[in-house]
């Protein structure tokens, strides 16, 4: 029971031709980053199939590799991430996948919603993850305490939380973003995103939860249309019908008719590279 959550990717060489990486020459952290960072920025973070087609994702690797690398379409958490470890382990890496919560309003009481992956190397474990979008890092982050670590251009770490919990912290660029820990007022310009647990799930305990997202009218990603997907030098968003392009540090946004399907296509086409 529940095998074809366990099959490998169909054609690893098609997916990393998909992101535009190599096959590994060493399992190190060098490649790790770069192939996080290639896949944030070919592989966006979407829910058009539950927002628009009203249709639940599947999260065996066999449908994951149809809808991402075939169709070269993106995703939310439970399926990029759920790829994207399949992936790491075909090419040898040592990874699992593993639950999240999303605090970055400041509360840390809040019911798991996302999916992560951790990833051991020389015994370290470091936390990696292609399907959260904007506030995510570029690459991989240890997991060892306090230890700031500068990722693409940003500073990501994590604290200790409670047992076999990590609280994942960035700096940001003023007071206004920051959220102190546990939700207490912030004294630095720094901003609570994830707390990740080092628990291993499997494939298929993300199943009901996945549902809850994808299925059914109340489901969360049935309401509000949302994309985000790394740039070279800056990021693109579209959050419902409000547009933002950010290129060279210079941000600037519009609102598009999301119901006009020509110019949904189009720009879905330009800035996160699907073809509906």
């Amino acid at each position: 029971m529940y095998e074809e959550y366990y099959e490998s990717i169909p054609d690893v060489d098609k997916y990393l031709e998909r992101i535009g990486m190599e096959r590994p020459t060493q399992l190190n952290k060098e490649y790790l980053d770069r192939l996080t960072y290639s896949h944030q920025k070919t592989v966006p973070f979407e829910n058009l199939n539950p927002y628009y087609y009203k249709i639940p994702a599947v999260l065996t690797p066999k449908e994951l590799y149809e809808k991402v690398v075939v169709a070269r379409r993106g995703g939310y958490c439970f399926e990029l991430n759920g790829i994207y470890v399949q992936l790491l382990k075909d090419l040898g890496f040592d990874a699992y996948t593993c639950p999240c919560r999303i605090v970055m309003g400041g509360d840390n009481n809040r019911p798991v919603s996302h999916r992560g992956n951790i990833v051991t190397i020389n015994g370290v474990k470091h936390f990696c993850d292609v399907g959260f979008g904007g506030p995510s890092p570029g690459g991989s982050v240890e997991m060892i305490e306090g230890k700031r670590q500068q990722v693409q251009n940003e500073i990501y770490w994590f604290e200790k939380y409670k047992p076999y919990w990590w609280l994942l912290m960035r700096e940001v660029e003023n007071l206004a973003e920051a959220v102190g820990m546990c939700g207490m007022p912030p004294t630095e310009k720094v901003q609570s995103v994830l707390l990740v647990s080092e628990a291993l799930w499997e494939p298929f305990d993300f199943i009901s939860l996945n549902d809850a997202f994808s299925a059914g009218p109340e489901a969360r990603f049935g309401q509000r249309l949302n994309l985000n997907i790394k740039k070279e030098d800056g990021h693109a968003s579209l959050s419902h019908n409000k547009l933002t392009v950010k290129t060279g540090g210079v941000k600037e946004s519009k609102e598009i008719d999301i119901d006009d399907i020509e110019v949904l296509k189009e720009a879905l086409l330009e800035h996160f590279g699907i073809v509906l």
